[in-house]
């Protein structure tokens, strides 16, 4: 059965992919893409965990993304009729001085973090250190034990500064002294460091995912229009992509994780696990609950809490565990899972339509209009495409305050620092 889904994804990214403009970054051929991904990952462990899919499982991951290929060569064909407008910004490269002193925040928010961190973790070595920390802010529902959140804006604001320094170095490589771009590149690396200490690569992969846009959108902006990749952009693109999965692996350590599987098979474990994990969900679905979103709005309902809005108790999003014949696969479902336990299949079919509309829509418009801002802005919510297979990140992390506080910082460096709108005047 595994194989037979396999064949209709595939018949599916090739249609998104003609469909769409030959646009491998368009949001249903990216997902077709990861889900395709994802399911090669499934048939890779099928010896070890030896499972089967069901009917229901198949006709809801087809159907569903089957809509948003149509949702989407809708848009495409709609915006298709526009003429492309050639955007015109005076935008110029990122300050010197503002690099610096990003290196100075960043170095004392990892000074700041690695405190608390050690504080809450409490072990022996650094590795015992993490798996503690891990084990209690993504486990425990200890308030006193997560970290408190003057450090959490920190790290946001420290997010944000990563997607405007991977922008300065992407569409202004040209213009860069070589000086510059290494320091511009410590300078991010040290950031992708911080957020890392957190305890989790999640971050880094937006961030990661959020730059193969810019590469993307920064040849749109040149040229006026999508230009279709060439055989050596593709086979280059697949080094890279080759490269960041396995650093996904390497830096397990640093995030807390600990597992003697090889590369290959943590790599297969990790993401593959969605495909028999849903199906399983299906056949034993978890009891609801009374909280109304939980799982689909869960950065919502949690900042809804911390305001008094509504009355409910603190808790951490961790799916429960799965295993097959005694052997385990995780706790990785797919973002379809989320809607399908606060909202049943009607709404699982409702918050896929319109997490289909959203993206297609804001993808096609500024493929059409490429300003600047808009491609940022784009690349902070991007990642919640190619993470689709994996967990449901639009509706949990992007509809949230914190999201809200990010799309903020990032506007208002975009305007002091790249658009130089706003400009800080010294008198003598």
């Amino acid at each position: 059965m595994i194989n037979l889904q396999l064949f209709f994804l595939i018949i599916l990214f090739i249609i998104s992919y003609y469909m769409t403009g030959k646009d491998f970054f368009a949001p249903s051929t990216i997902l077709m893409i990861s889900w395709i991904f994802s399911t090669l990952c499934a048939i890779y462990k099928l010896d070890v965990w030896k499972f089967e899919i069901g009917n229901l499982y198949m006709f809801l991951t087809i159907s569903s993304l089957s809509i948003t290929v149509v949702i989407n060569a809708l848009v495409h064909n709609y915006f298709q009729k526009k003429p492309a407008i050639k955007v015109e910004e005076n935008d110029t490269p990122i300050n010197n001085l503002f690099v610096l002193l990003v290196l100075f925040f960043s170095l004392l928010v990892c000074f700041i973090l690695y405190k608390y961190i050690n504080k809450i973790g409490k072990g022996s070595d650094f590795g015992e250190l993490m798996t503690n920390y891990r084990m209690k802010t993504a486990y425990g529902t200890n308030t006193e034990e997560q970290l408190p959140g003057f450090v959490r804006q920190l790290l946001n604001v420290l997010k944000s500064v990563e997607f405007i320094l991977s922008f300065n170095l992407i569409f202004f490589w040209d213009k860069l002294k070589k000086k510059y771009i290494i320091i511009n590149i410590v300078v991010l690396l040290i950031c992708v460091f911080a957020n890392l200490l957190t305890g989790g690569r999640f971050s880094t992969l937006s961030l990661i995912i959020g730059s193969f846009y810019y590469f993307h959108m920064a040849t749109v902006k040149k040229n006026g229009k999508y230009a279709q990749f060439t055989l050596s952009q593709i086979l280059k693109t697949l080094i890279v992509i080759l490269a960041v999965l396995y650093g996904f692996f390497f830096v397990k350590g640093l995030v807390g994780r600990v597992s003697d599987d090889s590369a290959i098979d943590y790599i297969a474990h990790y993401v593959g696990g969605s495909v028999p994990g849903f199906n399983l969900f299906l056949n034993s679905p978890t009891p609801s609950s009374q909280i109304v979103g939980k799982e689909t709005f869960y950065s919502l309902v949690q900042n809804l809490r911390k305001l008094k809005i509504i009355d409910v108790p603190y808790y951490y999003i961790h799916h429960e565990f799965r295993a097959i014949n005694g052997v385990g696969i995780g706790n990785i479902y797919t973002a379809l899972r989320d809607y399908y336990y606060d909202f049943g299949i009607f709404g699982m079919y409702m918050f896929h339509i319109l997490f289909s509309v959203v993206y297609s829509i804001f993808y096609e418009k500024i493929k059409v209009e490429p300003k600047t801002i808009h491609i940022l802005l784009f690349s902070l919510m991007y990642y919640c495409v190619l993470m689709y297979p994996i967990s449901n990140y639009f509706y949990s992390n992007v509809i949230s305050i914190g999201f809200f506080i990010n799309v903020i910082w990032v506007y208002i460096m975009y305007l002091f620092l790249i658009k130089k709108k706003i400009r800080l005047v010294f008198k003598k």
